[in-house]
């Protein structure tokens, strides 16, 4: 039998009583500056716009702690600086952590800007506390390393200028960090099992005719732009993708990847065009590939104009070196050194502590927001 909807909002009421109860008192033995990340989010096909903050900080045993403070629907002008920086305060004062606020992360928005400005003078005037924006406003480090990898996309004529259309904004609900080896829609590629009705029929047929009346097109694209098209059509339907696996058997029988899978078991990954480590994801996994995939493309004639040559492959692996950079970092190194050496440096430890609290991004509070965060 159901609940009925009186028990089952008393439950949620309760049960949202104990988890405040329990943020209130960690954030009371925090003896260090707590960082909060705050942003806002919504979608065409949404009633609502939602706003959320998360307050970080590191513990008398640097491990890393993140605690939503905020989460909800917010009113028509709540998204404006002034009224967000209001909001912002209100709900810091509740949790009693405005004398700890060391700093804000916020995506590069414009209206931020100004939310970080209202806040400065809101604690000024009503709390006597001093909070310099250009101290404390803490942009998105992921937001800037899209428009930089944009910048560079652009140059190679593959996306919009970043100063014309930022892709970043739009898109925050995407995972940032994408590992293919963590992705259920590319596993369930992976491990699909193919039968003798899994063949090319007049579907794919009338495909084919509508591919070769686009060669023209095709043959305008860039090296990136052929390789994300070719990723999409092997994607686009089991016929492809059987087709695919086949030649990934034929050209790699035994060859293990470093994961550790058969090679011919990988599935070539898709781009996401507004996300730049999906880009690299997919050039690194193509290059693993790349005889099935030059194999998958060049059987067909309707393909060839998409056919990546030595001189498209070897852009394409220098444009993944340059993509890789950025996807190295270990944000636990230093904590772990600070563990270690923490009694040599008493003083300077607690400004560590203080100052490794600060997110490089506000991924954390855009993770709210992501269906991803919601399946885990």
């Amino acid at each position: 039998m159901l609940p009925s909807d009186t028990t089952v909002r008393n439950t949620l009421a309760a049960t949202y009583i104990d988890m405040y109860n329990l943020v209130m008192s960690e954030l009371a033995d925090v003896k260090s500056k707590i960082v909060v990340a705050t942003d806002t989010w919504t979608t065409r096909a949404m009633t609502y716009t939602f706003a959320g903050t998360i307050a970080s900080w590191i513990t008398s045993d640097w491990e890393p702690v993140e605690r939503v403070l905020d989460f909800h629907p917010i009113e028509d002008k709540e998204n404006e600086g002034e009224y967000a920086a209001l909001g912002l305060v209100k709900r810091l004062n509740d949790f009693k952590v405005l004398e700890k606020l060391l700093a804000v992360a916020l995506d590069n928005a414009s209206p931020n800007d100004v939310l970080l400005r209202a806040l400065a003078r809101l604690l000024q005037e009503k709390f006597d506390l001093q909070f310099v924006p250009a101290n404390s406003q803490i942009r998105c480090l992921a937001h800037v390393v899209n428009l930089v990898v944009q910048k560079i996309l652009a140059a190679l004529g593959d996306v919009a200028d970043p100063d014309v259309t930022d892709d970043y904004l739009p898109n925050k609900d995407v995972p940032f960090h994408y590992n293919p080896d963590n992705d259920p829609a590319l596993d369930e590629l992976e491990r699909e099992v193919f039968d003798d009705k899994t063949d090319t029929g007049v579907n794919e047929e009338d495909k084919a005719i509508l591919l070769t009346g686009l060669a023209s097109e095709f043959k305008k694209m860039i090296p990136l732009q052929k390789l994300r098209t070719i990723t999409t059509k092997i994607c686009s339907s089991p016929q492809r993708r059987k087709r695919f696996r086949t030649m990934a058997e034929r050209m790699f029988p035994d060859k293990l990847a470093l994961s550790g899978w058969k090679l011919a078991s990988l599935m070539v990954v898709q781009d996401v065009r507004h996300h730049w480590n999906y880009t690299h994801a997919m050039i690194e996994r193509a290059l693993l590939l790349r005889k099935a995939i030059d194999t998958w493309v060049f059987e067909k004639e309707e393909l060839r104009p998409l056919f990546l040559d030595d001189n498209n492959w070897k852009l394409l692996e220098a444009l993944g070196d340059l993509l890789k950079i950025f996807t190295q970092g270990d944000r636990n190194a230093p904590l772990t050194w600070w563990k270690e050496h923490e009694h040599e440096f008493l003083i300077i430890s607690r400004m560590a502590r203080n100052f490794l609290a600060i997110p490089g991004t506000s991924f954390s509070v855009e993770h709210l927001f992501s269906s991803d965060a919601h399946k885990n």
